[in-house]
């Protein structure tokens, strides 16, 4: 009840945030040394590996832990929570097939399928798999049919495959069976806006709001229809208040951001990127983010060698194993003509993405390659491939 609650709550996700990063990522190295020292002591220790290899996924290394839960399966066939860690580091590393099969094991391993089906399923869509996530979403449904939870997984999956008319009916009948989901009333609020129901949609959104007035989605989702709206003092008003709700969320950032850059105001992009970073120093979508930005601005806010510092940062808090952070340095060392630096930077990134299962990018990083070994940066190859072709 106090008038300033709402920031001061603002403030502790923030910094709670930022420690939660810093415990992740700063001391990784630090975290898996003491992993393998312990290790060394107790090799048959089980249980202590498989502990290793979750803090190995939380820490987004998939290629070290996919072999730790492979050995328990070894021993362990049916072990439960092995075969849920080879499903995620199957998905992430883009091995589908291996996923599903992990899935089939599961399922049949456990006393819980449709609580399982659906936990696995909302992890799945986390690393934008949509169509497996909705099948798990549906293997739950049919072990229990009045699972809400599964209801608006599925409705989710729906609206991200670009299917709305279909979420409308799940997420309809999950926000019947309970009326206190705010995801649920969003989603459908989603499905609502996106077959042209504005008016329903904004209901929706101000129950979400009512049922966790401190939640920031449904304040960026207004913004995002005042914007389409034309009425853009309200949909800035919106996109400030879900970033004073929640300055921990990067994705806050994200969608203002993109709004202001769609507005020309570049500027202030700008400017709100660096406010995010200033709060979240070590979000990997930030600093991607800002390091695009600044290599596609217009030459007035544009800044290569910002870029370069950003994307190295980005680079290493993944520890040099995401090719999408790799791309963005590699393309930034291009455009100051460090080619040398640039070609060492896209041979990793080549690495990382045959690693990750990520080989349809692999042609795109070969001719920037050749491009660099030639001495072009990437806008100069697209200036020449936009030009005309000679009769």
């Amino acid at each position: 009840g106090q008038i300033d609650h709402a920031d001061r709550l603002g403030n502790l996700f923030a910094r709670h945030a930022c420690l939660q990063e810093k415990k992740l990522q700063t001391h990784a190295p630090q975290t898996r040394a003491l992993y393998q020292a312990a290790i060394q002591r107790r090799p048959d220790d089980m249980s202590l590996r498989l502990r290793y290899a979750i803090v190995l996924s939380h820490q987004r290394r998939f290629d070290l832990a996919e072999p730790i839960f492979a050995d328990v399966l070894e021993q362990f066939p049916q072990h439960e929570v092995a075969l849920q860690g080879q499903v995620i580091t199957a998905i992430a590393q883009g091995n589908l097939n291996l996923a599903r099969q992990r899935i089939d094991q599961v399922v049949a391993a456990t006393t819980t399928p449709a609580a399982t089906l659906q936990q696995l399923g909302w992890t799945i869509q986390q690393f934008q798999y949509p169509q497996m996530a909705l099948e798990c979403a549906e293997r739950s449904l049919s072990f229990q049919p009045d699972r809400a939870s599964s209801l608006e997984l599925a409705g989710n999956c729906l609206l991200a495959l670009g299917r709305p008319r279909e979420a409308i009916p799940m997420l309809t009948r999950a926000l019947e069976l309970t009326t206190s989901s705010p995801g649920a009333h969003l989603g459908l609020a989603q499905a609502l806006l996106a077959t042209g129901q504005p008016g329903e949609a904004i209901n929706h959104i101000a129950k979400a709001i009512d049922l966790d007035p401190l939640q920031a989605e449904p304040h960026q989702m207004l913004g995002t229809i005042y914007a389409r709206q034309g009425e853009h003092e309200q949909a800035d008003l919106r996109f400030r208040h879900a970033i004073n709700l929640r300055p921990d969320m990067d994705t806050n950032y994200l969608v203002y951001a993109d709004y202001l850059t769609s507005q020309g105001r570049h500027a202030s992009a700008k400017t709100l990127y660096e406010q995010g970073l200033s709060r979240l120093p070590t979000s990997f979508l930030l600093l991607r983010a800002m390091t695009n930005f600044l290599q596609t601005a217009p030459e007035r806010v544009r800044d290569y060698d910002q870029a370069i510092v950003y994307g190295e940062r980005a680079s290493e808090l993944t520890e040099r194993q995401s090719p999408t952070a790799l791309i963005a340095l590699a393309t930034a060392y291009a455009e100051v003509h460090r080619f040398d630096d640039a070609i060492t930077v896209l041979d990793e990134a080549i690495v990382a993405a045959r690693a990750t299962g990520n080989d349809s990018v692999v042609p795109t990083l070969q001719a920037y390659r050749r491009g660099c070994l030639a001495g072009k940066s990437p806008s100069d190859l697209k200036a020449n491939s936009a030009q005309p072709p000679r009769r």
